[in-house]
């Protein structure tokens, strides 16, 4: 956790922060708090921009090329099955599915939209490549 004095003056206490990637950390420094992130995901400032997830507050390169980010935190939970149901959390889906900004981005990247009928041709033309075993 060396790159912490790259990006943080000694004031700021840091602790991970969990996930499951291990490149999560608070940063915390009186009342302030940061979520940290390295080398997050580069949708991470259109998501931001968009309202979907916590204001990014800046990023930093560092010498090995590794990226940090650090946004507002904000405090959190897991969602239950029940919550994740709800208007509110299907609307957020929602704009991430039809973002303008997100879609230009992965167009960008050489990826290219498929609808919903284009995948499930693909699925039902690799079920038909699978030979399953005749039953004697």
């Amino acid at each position: 956790m060396d790159w912490f004095k790259k990006v943080l003056n000694e004031n700021w206490e840091i602790s991970a922060a969990g996930g499951m990637t291990g490149e999560a950390y608070v940063a915390a420094k009186g009342t302030e708090r940061l979520f940290l992130k390295r080398n997050s995901s580069p949708f991470l400032a259109v998501l931001s921009a968009e309202g979907i997830v916590p204001k990014l507050v800046w990023t930093k390169r560092l010498d090995n090329g590794d990226v940090i980010t650090a946004q507002e935190w904000q405090e959190g939970r897991k969602l239950s099955p029940f919550e994740m149901q709800q208007h509110d959390v299907t609307a957020i889906l929602q704009k991430i599915h039809h973002s303008s900004e997100l879609l230009h981005m992965l167009m960008r990247l050489g990826k290219k939209p498929i609808s919903a009928d284009q995948q499930l041709l693909a699925v039902s033309e690799n079920l038909s490549l699978l030979q399953l075993p005749k039953k004697i």
